[in-house]
């Protein structure tokens, strides 16, 4: 068998081929985590636009225990009524005293019907 001499050149060639395929397989895979990263974020905006009109639709703005925005999925029946909350952890403390909780939101919505009744 032949021993098969290269010259430098062609080596040098070689050796940048294989650089340059190299660089082109990780430009393709920063584009496709860049590609995973804006779709994961259109989808957010999504969810988060779905959920401010699902918000919208519920009379009930703030939570009667933290006094933050509520969240449509998270909810309890008292009384016939629907009651949401910010948290997992605030229907546990409405449950307990609900009574006072609910006096909490009964002035905030009867000031908001006594303007539009205006």
């Amino acid at each position: 068998m032949r021993d098969i001499k290269l010259s430098p050149r062609y080596l040098l060639a070689f050796l940048g081929v294989i650089l340059v395929c190299g660089a082109i397989a990780f430009a393709w895979q920063r584009q496709a985590k860049m590609t995973a990263i804006v779709e994961a974020d259109a989808r957010r905006q999504v969810e988060l636009a779905a959920l401010e009109e699902a918000r919208a639709a519920i009379p009930q703005k703030r939570c009667p225990i933290m006094n933050r925005k509520i969240y449509p999925d998270l909810s309890v029946e008292f009384r016939g009524r629907k009651v949401y909350f910010c948290c997992d952890s605030c229907p546990e403390q409405f449950l307990s005293d609900p009574v006072s909780f609910l006096a909490k939101l009964e002035p905030a919505e009867g000031a908001t019907g006594d303007q539009s009744t205006q």
